[in-house]
């Protein structure tokens, strides 16, 4: 798949919204025989597969297409909105619909700086080239309006003042979003907009593992110096933690320990609760402690025994009695999404619903990976290699959207 050309890939930009089911459709990029249409969910192809290389719609109800070297939009009807006649052919904006709000695609070649205003985004403009010359279009009436002449070897936006900037050889001009034209000394004065983008919190519990006489035990520090509150019991052959960087809402009494007696592995709390008996070749704790949950009763424990991976976890309120919700036959398990995991056997790859406790397909893949941008809304999508070698999409609910 020549999605990758479309899309950037960059750091991302999350902006909260509410009540956005119906700004974006629901279309999916679906490849048959090598070229590229779009599906429902339910892999019905709405849009014919007649395309070299397609995006995702973006928030303006519109996707880029390819055909024969040449780039246009379409909408969620297929209709061009923006015909296929472009050498070059960018959104201002690509803005993507995450489950709980969207997420812009920042453009190092168009954004001369970070992040906007959200009436900015529903505003898109499209930044095309022409018999090597760019301009800029608008969307009126469902139809390309040119409000920048295809005069200028490069275009860039400056999402803080709302200005293009356009160079022809190493002279600028200056455009406002609407296409008017401003003198430098107005662009420079415009006062910048604020922005939002992502906030972090940091949080973490001071602990330090400690020996005696050969095995080892685990404290919590204090922020003074002479008192400590013992953890685990110097008792353990090895003990591993979570370091979180940005986990507010475990105390201590939720923290999980990886812990090791002789050459079995388990897992304890605090006190020494042991939680997993320590009778397993090797656990994750890294797989085990992403997908913990506020109800312990659903904890998954991600384990080896005899060479093998397997998950053990409880999957009802009657709690604390473990079940192996994975057998131990696979060679590899490891995260993908929140609530779904990738199992590796000799077969191939699949992928394992953590809610429903089953793979979404019997069929394996000769790969699988996370589609950068997880899904469109709620619906996750999985990118594996059809036999051409182009990545695809595989959906949460089964659903290939390719056909070989």
């Amino acid at each position: 798949m020549k999605q990758s050309s479309l899309i950037l890939k960059s750091t991302l930009i999350f902006i909260a919204i509410l009540n956005i089911t119906n700004l974006f459709s629901q279309l999916i990029p679906f490849c048959e025989k090598g070229k590229w249409g779009f599906a429902t969910t339910n892999g019905e192809i709405t849009i014919s597969c007649i395309y070299d290389e397609v995006s995702f719609f973006s928030i303006d109800n519109l996707a880029k297409v390819e055909k024969a070297g040449k780039y246009g939009f379409i909408n969620s009807n297929g209709i061009e909105i923006i015909p296929i006649i472009y050498e070059k052919a960018d959104f201002l904006y690509n803005v993507f619909r995450s489950e709980n709000g969207i997420g812009v695609l920042p453009n190092p070649d168009l954004h001369l700086t970070k992040g906007a205003l959200y009436d900015d985004y529903l505003d898109n403009r499209f930044v095309v080239e022409k018999n090597k010359k760019k301009g800029v279009l608008q969307i009126v009436n469902q139809k390309p309006k040119t409000i920048i002449p295809f005069n200028f070897d490069r275009i860039q936006y400056d999402c803080e003042k709302k200005t293009f900037v356009c160079t022809i050889v190493k002279n600028s001009f200056y455009f406002s979003k609407n296409g008017e034209s401003i003198s430098l000394e107005y662009y420079t004065n415009i006062e910048r907009q604020e922005n939002y983008g992502p906030s972090e919190s940091k949080n973490g519990i001071n602990l330090e593992i400690v020996s005696e006489n050969g095995k080892y035990g685990l404290i919590q520090k204090s922020d003074r110096s002479y008192e400590s509150n013992i953890i685990l019991n110097y008792r353990y052959n090895q003990i591993e933690f979570v370091k979180h960087n940005d986990y507010d809402w475990f105390s201590i009494d939720e923290e999980l320990f990886a812990v090791k007696i002789d050459n079995n592995w388990g897992f304890s709390m605090n006190k020494d609760l042991i939680v997993l008996p320590i009778e397993y070749d090797q656990v994750n704790l890294s797989l085990s402690n992403y997908y913990r949950h506020w109800a312990r009763f659903k904890w998954h424990f991600y384990c080896q025994k005899n060479g093998k991976w397997g998950l053990i976890g409880a999957q009802d309120k009657k709690g604390d009695t473990l079940e192996t919700l994975l057998p131990f036959e696979f060679d590899k398990l490891e995260k993908i999404y929140f609530n779904f995991i990738m199992a590796k056997s000799e077969g191939g790859y699949q992928v394992f619903n953590l809610e429903k406790y089953q793979f979404i397909s019997d069929k394996k893949y000769t790969s699988i990976s996370k589609y950068e941008h997880e899904g469109i809304g709620k619906f996750k999508l999985f990118v594996v290699k059809n036999n051409i070698g182009q990545d695809v999409f595989l959906g949460e609910n089964g659903v290939e959207f390719f056909k070989e």
